[in-house]
């Protein structure tokens, strides 16, 4: 078949790109909690994965809109 790779013949890894976690310093700067998976999984928080890979209480997002720029 052409034009089709097989998925499977590849080594899954654990390496993450683009996502860093946030350091301990700016954490413990701006007040932010560190990731939690029970309260994640019991608040079913919005962008679980985010905030996990960022080691944050919630994910850390920017703001865009200017209703989010006047709310904060």
């Amino acid at each position: 078949m052409t034009g089709w790779v097989n998925g499977n013949e590849y080594e899954q890894l654990m390496e993450t790109f683009g996502i860093l976690p946030l350091s301990d310093d700016l954490c413990a700067k701006l007040g932010i909690l560190p990731y939690h998976d029970d309260f994640a999984t019991q608040m079913k928080i919005c962008h679980c994965y985010l905030a996990k890979s960022q080691q944050t209480w919630s994910a850390v997002l920017p703001v865009h809109m200017q209703q989010e720029h006047s709310l904060y």
